[in-house]
């Protein structure tokens, strides 16, 4: 029987028909399963060849591909228990979000392999408290997009304190009254926002009064357009797209999320962001909801509520 070594080590092997088996250091029934699941379910995308990373290899290319060939890269942990044995995958699966998630398309699957080991020893903190991180917002946009993202934003059920208190040193108070904490990693920041609950926003920026909630369903349904109200469960591999902001991406159409008179009351700033992604790129333009639109055309007066420095 025909096999190809899966490149952890030579304890592993596939067959050429892609079916996962394991070598007899690993004859369990449940190392076949999930070697079984894992070659089924992967995607071919680029990754970086870490420590403890499985590589699988299609039957189709050579023994030894070159990097850009690699299928997946799956972070696992050895167990002291067992030897050394695979067990798994890094991550822990924190608190389930509120809502129904899909699993991850393949352009976020080949995003989510490249994440910074902070981003995930970050999110891992958060899971082993009992807590749940979700990435949020713009990152998950330009990732379907494929547009470079420098900036990562997560939401979480764990409170600013607490965040304080399990980061140290990493962590920047950088707007803790609305639950904003900015962790500190190697290679860049990232803002961690926990979820919260509003009231009105008179000064046309920010909530009067906010209280600490563990609903991302409420989270995403304040945000400013479809497209930026998706969140990604790094663990689960989920994406969460309650307003259908894919749609929204294919057909680059900005719309508001909910009720767009409302959407603009709350920050005038959206005006301007939204008419900023009518030229957002090089590629065909991006259309306007007609009701965002209107929407903003009964509060373009607001425009003089925006500080110059948030223009």
């Amino acid at each position: 029987m025909a096999m190809m070594a899966v490149k952890n080590g030579s304890c592993l092997l596939v067959h050429q028909q892609r079916l996962g088996v394991a070598a007899p250091t690993l004859g369990h029934l449940e190392q076949f399963v999930s070697i079984f699941l894992l070659d089924f379910l992967v995607r071919l995308q680029p990754c970086q060849r870490n420590k403890g990373d499985v590589f699988f290899i299609p039957r189709h290319c050579p023994s030894e591909p070159p990097s850009s060939h690699n299928a997946f890269s799956w972070s696992v942990k050895q167990s002291e228990k067992r030897g050394g044995m695979v067990e798994g995958p890094t991550l822990t699966r924190g608190l389930s979000a509120d809502l129904d998630g899909e699993p991850c398309p393949p352009q976020l699957i080949r995003w989510l392999a490249t994440l910074d080991n902070d981003l995930l020893s970050l999110l891992e903190t958060i899971a082993e408290e009992g807590e749940g991180a979700w990435l949020v917002g713009g990152c998950v946009r330009d990732a379907w997009l494929g547009a470079p993202s420098t900036d990562i934003d997560l939401c979480t059920t764990c409170t600013p304190d607490r965040l304080l208190t399990l980061f140290g040193e990493r962590a920047i108070p950088t707007g803790v009254d609305f639950g904003t904490v900015t962790i500190k990693g190697q290679n860049g920041h990232y803002e961690v926002t926990t979820l919260r609950t509003e009231s009105l926003y008179r000064d046309g920026r920010r909530p009067d009064q906010v209280e600490w909630g563990t609903s991302l369903r409420e989270d995403l349904s304040r945000r400013d357009f479809t497209f930026n109200s998706m969140a990604v469960d790094v663990a689960r591999q989920l994406l969460y797209d309650p307003y259908n902001g894919l749609s929204d991406l294919h057909t680059r159409t900005v719309r508001a999320v909910g009720d767009a008179v409302l959407r603009c009351e709350e920050d005038a700033l959206r005006i301007l962001r939204a008419y900023r992604f009518m030229r957002r790129d090089d590629g065909p333009l991006w259309t306007m909801e007609p009701m965002l639109h209107a929407a903003i055309i009964r509060h373009r007066s607001r425009l003089n509520m925006v500080a110059v420095e948030r223009r």
